[in-house]
């Protein structure tokens, strides 16, 4: 039996009058990288948030590591929180602080270390994603893909067993992308992470999961491995992998 890390049970999520989950169950199992496919504004980024405990669902269960979180208190969900690593679409770098600053901030709000052992974790994460040296620069000084990569080396700053990786690749030309995919795949063998990946690009998410699932009408219709999904009969699989405009989902005007 593979060990589940992340269960969600019949989530349910709405903002106003607006009916994001309805439903939602997934399991995510220790070592995979399980990608999450699925329409702008469908509750692919939601799902990551109610993870980590930012949101919490209207109703239903959500386990991390065998332990039910949505009753949990601000403390308490904080010791969750060290155990995963979060990238952000925009990177989400402070302007104000350098390389080196931005990728040390959760060892100094949640650690102990001293400066020097700071700044020893920081020069071998940025290794770890091919950006040595760089560490005073600031955010405006780099380009896209160096911002993703700096978001990935903060990410993995506090040797999170959980990584979320929220449209990794938005925003970056082909080549770049394509480098930051070949990361995400090098990263998960070498520190044996469990990832959720999630994006609209099926380049992507062919290269990087083990599982893809594509995420409907607040629920997740169909979920498999990367090949068996490329051969799928769904017809909602079919019109989203394919980009056709003929089909169920409807195309969204303007």
């Amino acid at each position: 039996m593979k060990e589940v890390v992340i269960r969600m049970e019949n989530i349910y999520k709405s903002f106003g009058n607006k009916s994001v989950l309805s439903g939602l169950n997934l399991e995510v199992f220790k070592g995979e990288t399980l990608v999450i496919i699925g329409r702008s504004g469908c509750g692919k980024s939601v799902s990551l948030k109610l993870i980590i405990g930012l949101i919490r669902p209207d109703a239903g269960n959500i386990q991390v590591f065998g332990e039910e979180i949505t009753h949990l208190t601000e403390e308490e969900m904080e010791r969750i929180r060290k155990r995963i690593g979060v990238v952000f679409q925009s990177s989400a770098l402070l302007n104000s602080l350098n390389v080196e600053e931005n990728i040390a901030l959760p060892l100094v709000e949640h650690t102990q270390l001293d400066p020097e052992e700071i700044k020893e974790k920081v020069a071998e994460k940025l290794s770890l994603v091919g950006l040595k040296g760089v560490e005073k620069l600031y955010p405006d000084d780099l380009s896209g893909g160096m911002k993703k990569r700096v978001g990935i080396a903060r990410a993995l700053i506090m040797e999170p067993e959980i990584v979320l990786y929220d449209e990794p690749t938005t925003g970056l030309d082909p080549i770049t992308a394509s480098a930051i995919n070949t990361l995400i795949m090098e990263l998960e063998k070498k520190l044996n992470t469990t990832s959720i990946v999630v994006t609209h690009d099926m380049k992507s998410a062919y290269l990087v999961g083990d599982r893809i699932g594509l995420l409907y009408q607040g629920k997740m219709v169909e979920i498999d491995r990367a090949e068996n999904i490329k051969k799928s009969s769904n017809p909602l699989v079919i019109q989203f992998i394919t980009g056709s405009h003929e089909g169920p989902i409807p195309v969204e005007e303007g």
